[in-house]
């Protein structure tokens, strides 16, 4: 086999196992949605988050300044099963007292 032939073929491997690591963990996304209680707010470096039971969840600064410590929220947000307790908010409105 000639070395252009090894090359395409070390490139269509390599690029058939990362189209399977990709595919496989994006299949292990969950949608979650309810009533939760903001735990607690939590800044790292420039980055926000929101603790919700066991769900440390990324917010924007907008966010992050609006919602109150202890107070409950409809929430929906995105998570991965290969990290779990780490999601992205898809949506948060506060319920009335």
């Amino acid at each position: 086999m000639s070395l252009s032939g090894k090359l395409t073929s070390i490139f269509i491997l390599s690029s058939v196992v990362l189209m399977t690591m990709l595919v496989t963990y994006q299949t292990q996304e969950v949608t979650t949605s309810g009533v939760f209680v903001v735990k607690q707010k939590l800044q790292e470096d420039h980055d926000y988050f929101l603790l919700l039971e066991d769900q440390k969840i990324e917010v924007t600064r907008n966010e992050y300044q609006l919602v109150e410590e202890n107070r409950r929220y409809a929430v929906s947000f995105v998570w991965n099963r290969n990290t779990p307790y780490r999601g992205e908010l898809y949506t948060i409105e506060p319920i009335e007292r």
